[in-house]
């Protein structure tokens, strides 16, 4: 379960900072799009400060951590569908993925 959980979060991860530069260009104006760029490059590096949290939900549970990811996943899509705030995404859409 984990090795299947990990691959598919991975994958979506992977994804996301794939298309991160397509998706912001469709709905914002060039210096928004540089400025959210440069903001989410300075915060990628950072993503090592949850670990410690992802390792205690999926000891815990294993289930509850997957829900969890699922939910965060949907909120997700959901801000950037309903919400296409700027600060919005680079201080909460961002650091969440």
């Amino acid at each position: 379960m984990l090795a299947s959980w990990t691959s598919i979060h991975i994958l979506k991860l992977n994804f996301v900072v794939a298309t991160i530069n397509d998706q912001l260009k469709g709905d914002f104006d060039k210096d928004e799009v540089d400025y959210m760029i440069n903001m989410f490059g300075l915060m990628l590096p950072f993503g090592f400060v949850i670990l410690p949290v992802v390792a205690h939900l999926l000891s815990k549970s294993p289930k509850g951590a997957v829900q969890l990811a699922n939910t965060i996943g949907v909120a997700y899509g959901a801000i950037l569908l309903y919400f296409p705030n700027k600060w919005l995404l680079t201080f909460v859409v961002f650091p969440a993925v």
